[in-house]
This record gives C-alpha cells, structure tokens and sequence, in this order.
C-alpha cells in the first residue's frame, strides 16, 4: 500500500510525519510507516481487512488529526492520499437536550461515492461530544454519526466549503430502538446459524444492516435502529424462509418469532367441468398455517413452479417446488381443495374440477 500527503503548507522538515495503521475492529498490532520530505509513504505489507490509517504529526502545537478508513484486500494495491489541511467538519455530537455523547464516531463520505467499501474519513467524540474530521477537499457529504445507546443517523448534503477553517456541523442522535429476532424451527426449537435481514421500510435513503446469524439461543439482536417500520426475514439452507413486519419506537426493545419450515412438493392437477385436462388454469395457494398465498411467495423468491407461474402448463399440472411443509387451501376454475404437503421424496398431490 503506498499513498501521498498533500499539504495546504510545505512539510515542516524538522517534524516527523507518520501513518499509523491498525484493525478497525478487534485486535491487532499498530503498523506505522514514515512520511519522507516530499510527502510519500508506503507500507510494505498489510494484513487483509478493514482498518484505519492516521496522519500523525508530532507538533503539539497543531493537533491536527486525520483519519481514513480503508479495506485492504491481498494481492491488490491500494492508494490512499492524505490532505493536511484543517478544512472539514467540526462540531459536537449530542443527545436530543443537548447532552454531549462521548465515545461516538462521526464518519463521512463524499457525496456520490457508492461504494461502501470506498476509504472514508471518521473522527471520535470526546468527553463533552465535540468531534471533528478534518483534510477533507471542498465538496458535498453524507455525514453518518453513530453512539452506544443510540440510533444511527446520516446527513445527506453537507458541505465543506473553501478555505482554512472546518466548516461547523453540530450533531444530535436520539434513543436506540432494538430489534430481537428469535427463529425457531418447525418444532419450535432455537435455531441457531440462521441469517437474518432487518430492512427499514422508510420513504427515502435509509440505512441498511448487516446481515447476522442466529446465535445458539436463535436470537439476534439488531442494535441502534431508528424510530420507525421495519422487515426481519430469516433464512436457512434447507428450510422455508419467514419475515414479519414490527414497529420500532426509541428507547424500546421490540421482539419477534420467526419459524422455519422444512420443505416439500405439491403437484396440482386441474380439469375442466368436462373432465379435460386445463391448461393455462391459474392456481392459487393459502398457506393455512400464515395466511400468506403462494403470489406472495412467489413475489419474495422463496417459491418456484414447473411453468414459471402459478398456473397450470399444457398437461393440465403445475408442481410448486420448495413449500413450506403444513395445511394448504388450494383454489382453481371456482373449486377449491385443502391438503397436506408433508415431507417426503414423492410431492403431494391434489387435483381440482371445475364445477360442471
């Protein structure tokens, strides 16, 4: 990995510059690499991971400090400037009265930058909640400030404008909302090693979560949610996935049960008032055990047919692969049938007449 340090003043050559380097997460040994005069660094070799690389200038007197947050991946090379400047952001990091939040982290990207695993730049909040981020180029950012206890927030459009001084950005945060999801398997035993999906259901940007995995007791718990509406899906190989929708208010946990089915087959043969095979027919299925209907399923991607939709093909049949296994209703040409899909290599079977 190798880079520059652009400054807005010549490098003092009586100073010593440095990167300092280290895991953003967990543990890990500090990597430093020196700055020459003419502002080149490298590092001779990284762990893989993502981590984060500090400008140090030992000038008591300047206290600059300039961070960036950067994925260092094996086998490619990675350039990553520094601009030695104090232009950016400065402010402080509050609750909702005003309170300052210690030990919070404000992150920002420039504005447009897709990718999230694009270097960014980051600052910490200390004991009173002030923060800053600095050697950040003129421009629009999405500014993402986060804290133990409380729910994470962005501000699309901030601006760094031109000149020497950090352009001044307070921020406040409100109450965490928490999001336990428990997902148990068909006999209502924990589940552990499910993944589960939280999505915000809010108009507009929102932020997204990772993904997590069920621990043993089948729970996982989504942190720092914003007040609002939000999606737990839950999935595993092998077995039928399940979401809910709940509502999440600040200050409050809120727990939801999701349950994963096993799989089965169903084959639906439908005939006609005359006893003629009905191609085309349109099949629908009630799970009886939900109430959710086989186009939801369809919809979500957790179900397929032999035709490609939920109707019968030209022999009159149409197979629904990878059900939930339980009590379904189904319906077709006016007539309706209630069966059982059970686990099994043979599918079970149900055929409908339409009444004459």
């Amino acid at each position: 990995m190798f880079g520059t340090v652009v400054a807005s003043r010549p490098l003092d050559p009586n100073q010593t510059y440095t990167i300092d380097s280290r895991p953003l997460e967990g543990d890990g040994d500090l990597v430093r690499a020196g700055v020459t005069p003419n502002g080149e660094y490298e590092f001779a070799s990284l762990p893989a991971g993502r981590r984060l690389f500090q400008l140090v200038e030992f000038d008591p007197s300047i206290n600059v400090q300039i961070a960036r947050v950067a994925d260092v991946v094996a086998g490619e090379a990675l350039e990553l400037d520094f601009l030695l400047a104090e232009t950016g952001f400065r402010g402080r990091l509050t609750d909702r009265e005003g309170k300052g939040i210690a030990g919070g982290s404000v992150e920002t990207r420039r504005q447009g930058a897709d990718n999230s695993a694009a270097p960014y730049a980051r600052g910490a909040s200390r004991a009173e909640g002030e923060y800053e981020v600095l050697g950040l180029s003129p421009g629009e950012y999405r500014v993402l400030a986060q804290a133990e206890g409380y729910a994470t927030r962005f501000w699309e459009g901030a601006r760094v404008d031109e000149g020497s001084a950090p352009t001044p950005l307070d921020l406040d945060l409100a109450p965490e909302a928490v999001l336990a999801v428990c997902v148990v398997d068909s006999a209502g035993a924990a589940l552990p090693g499910a993944r589960v999906d939280v999505e915000h259901l809010a108009e507009g940007p929102v932020l997204s979560w990772p993904a997590q995995e069920t621990a043993e007791s089948g729970t996982a718990r989504f942190a720092r949610l914003a007040e609002g509406r939000y999606r737990a899906r839950a999935s595993q190989i092998g077995l039928f996935p399940d979401w809910i929708e709940a509502a999440c208010r600040a200050g409050e946990t809120v727990s939801v049960n999701l349950r994963l089915r096993r799989l089965g087959d169903l084959v639906v043969e439908v005939r006609g008032a005359s006893g003629e095979k009905a191609a085309g027919a349109p099949v629908t299925l009630i799970d009886l055990e939900t109430g959710r209907t086989s186009a939801e399923y369809l919809a979500a991607g957790a179900l397929t047919t032999s035709t490609g939709q939920a109707a019968t093909g030209e022999d009159g049949e149409v197979r629904f692969a990878g059900l939930p296994l339980g009590r379904f209703s189904v319906q077709a040409l006016g007539a309706t049938r209630t069966v059982e899909v059970i686990a099994g290599k043979e599918p079970a079977e149900v055929t409908l007449a339409a009444a004459p």
